[in-house]
């Protein structure tokens, strides 16, 4: 886990890139980079997780009903 010098660090140099960036009449840059992170996260994450349960048996993918789990 992180420690919090390290996060103050990256907090302040992020800062300093939003300050600088907005000085050089870029504000929407960190911006864009975020949105880019972001979208790259949660890329792949409306895959499948595959079989409901994999300690109920071998046919546990077969038996499988949607009435049991929430949408």
């Amino acid at each position: 886990m992180p420690s919090l010098t390290s996060l103050t660090g990256l907090a302040g140099a992020f800062a300093a890139f939003v300050l600088a960036c907005s000085m050089v009449g870029r504000p929407d840059i960190p911006a864009r980079i975020i949105a880019e992170l972001r979208a790259k996260a949660l890329q792949g994450t409306s895959a499948s997780w595959g079989c409901p349960s994999v300690f109920n048996g071998k046919n546990a993918c077969n038996s499988y009903d949607p009435k049991r789990y929430r949408r």
